[in-house]
C-alpha cells in the first residue's frame, strides 16, 4: 500500500505541475493570501502543498492577510506582486466570511493578476452567485481553478473568466508516512458542521471510534508553536507590515515561516488522528486525501452538496484503497469487508 500511495502521489504532482506551470512561470512573484488560521488539518495540508509546489516551480511568494484580518495596505506594502488565493472548499455562500474576503481582494486589486487556486464551488442562493459573478467578471485578469467536474460545470456556466480543472493542492504533498500504528479497527471521521449530510444516527460497534477532528488540543503540543502565541505573533507582524513598508518584506518572510510551522503541526495532528484506524470512514475530503497518501484503506461518504463524491469520481475512483459509499449503512458494510480482507 505504501508503494501504491507513493505512485499515486507522484502522478498527482506531475498533473498539478502540468496545470500550474503555464499560469505561474519561474521567477514570478506573488502574495499568497489567506494562510489557514483555524484548526482544520485539511486546509493546512492544502496550504503546505501549495507552498511546496511554488518552490518546485520556482515561484517566489510570501504569505499575507488571513480571512478575518485582511488589510489592503499590508498587501500594498509588499510591492508590485500578483496575488494567489488559497485553495479549498469555500468558494460560495456556505462559508460567507471566506467568500466576502475573496470578493474584497478581487475588488481591491483590479491592477493585479489574481489566480484562485483549486476550489470546490457551491452556492445556495442565486443572488450570491450573481454578486460573485459581477465582481469576478469586472476584474481584467482573474483565473479560477476548480478541483472537481461538478465545480467545473458550475464555473463555466456562471463566470466568463478562464476556468481550469486541477487536483486539490494537498495531493502535491505526495506519499506521507503514517505517524502511528493503528490502534483500533475502524475510525469514522464524521463532519459536524454546515457541510454534514443529513443521515440517521447509527449504533456504532464498540470497535468503531466516530468523531470529528475539529479540535485543537493546545496543551497536547508542548514543543509546538501554540495557537495563542501564533496568533499574537501573526498580528504583530501584520501591524509591522502596515506601519513600516521598509520592513514589510522581512516581516512577511517571518510570518510565512510561522504559518508554515503551525500548518505542519495541524496536518501532522490530522494524520495522527487518521492513523489510529486500520480502516477509515470519512465524509471529509481531506480525510480521504490524507488517508490515500498514507496508504490507509478507507470509505468515502458524501458531504451535504456532493463535493466528496464529485472529487473522487474526477480523480481518485481508480485507486484500490479508495471506496465510495452511498450512505452510512453501506459505508459501514464496506469498511467491515476491508477489515476482513486484511492488509
Amino acid at each position: 500500500m505504501k508503494a501504491a500511495s507513493a505512485r499515486v502521489g507522484a502522478a498527482f504532482r506531475v498533473e498539478i505541475q502540468t496545470v500550474l506551470r503555464p499560469l505561474l512561470p519561474p521567477g514570478s512573484r506573488y502574495v499568497h493570501l489567506a494562510p489557514p488560521n483555524h484548526v482544520n488539518p485539511g486546509d493546512s495540508a492544502i496550504w503546505l502543498g501549495e507552498r511546496r509546489c511554488f518552490k518546485d516551480l520556482g515561484v517566489r511568494s510570501v504569505a499575507a492577510s488571513h480571512v478575518r484580518r485582511y488589510w489592503r495596505d499590508e498587501v500594498e506594502a509588499l510591492g508590485r506582486r500578483d496575488i494567489l488565493l488559497a485553495g479549498g472548499g469555500n468558494f460560495g455562500d456556505l462559508w460567507p466570511d471566506v467568500q466576502a474576503f475573496r470578493e474584497r481582494v478581487i475588488s481591491d486589486f483590479p491592477d493585479r493578476r489574481i489566480v484562485q487556486l483549486p476550489q470546490s464551488i457551491h452556492f445556495r442562493e442565486r443572488s450570491n452567485l450573481e454578486r460573485a459573478r459581477r465582481i469576478i467578471e469586472t476584474h481584467p485578469d482573474f483565473t479560477l481553478l476548480v478541483r472537481d467536474r461538478r465545480s467545473l460545470d458550475i464555473a463555466r456556466e456562471a463566470f466568463d473568466v478562464p476556468v481550469v480543472l486541477a487536483p486539490d493542492m494537498a495531493l502535491y504533498l505526495g506519499s506521507i508516512a503514517r505517524p502511528t500504528s493503528p490502534r483500533i479497527d475502524l475510525l469514522w471521521l464524521a463532519r459536524e458542521d454546515i457541510e454534514a449530510r443529513d443521515r440517521p444516527e447509527l449504533a456504532s460497534p464498540s470497535s468503531v471510534e466516530r468523531l470529528d477532528w475539529m479540535e485543537d488540543r493546545d496543551h497536547e503540543r508542548p514543543r509546538g508553536l501554540r495557537m495563542g502565541a501564533a496568533f499574537r505573533l501573526d498580528r504583530r507582524l501584520g501591524f509591522l507590515m502596515q506601519r513600516s513598508p521598509r520592513l514589510a518584506r522581512r516581516a512577511a518572510r517571518a510570518r510565512t515561516a510561522a504559518a508554515r510551522r503551525l500548518a505542519v503541526e495541524r496536518m501532522v495532528r490530522g494524520c495522527t488522528f487518521l492513523s489510529r484506524g486500520r480502516v477509515v470512514i470519512t465524509d471529509r475530503l481531506h480525510g480521504h486525501i490524507l488517508s490515500m497518501l498514507m496508504g490507509i484503506p478507507h470509505v468515502c461518504l458524501d458531504n451535504s452538496y456532493g463535493k466528496v463524491s464529485s472529487f473522487v469520481e474526477t480523480w481518485t475512483s481508480s485507486v484500490p484503497i479508495v471506496h465510495l459509499a452511498q450512505n452510512a449503512d453501506d459505508a459501514l458494510a464496506r469498511a467491515n469487508d476491508l477489515l476482513l480482507a486484511g492488509p
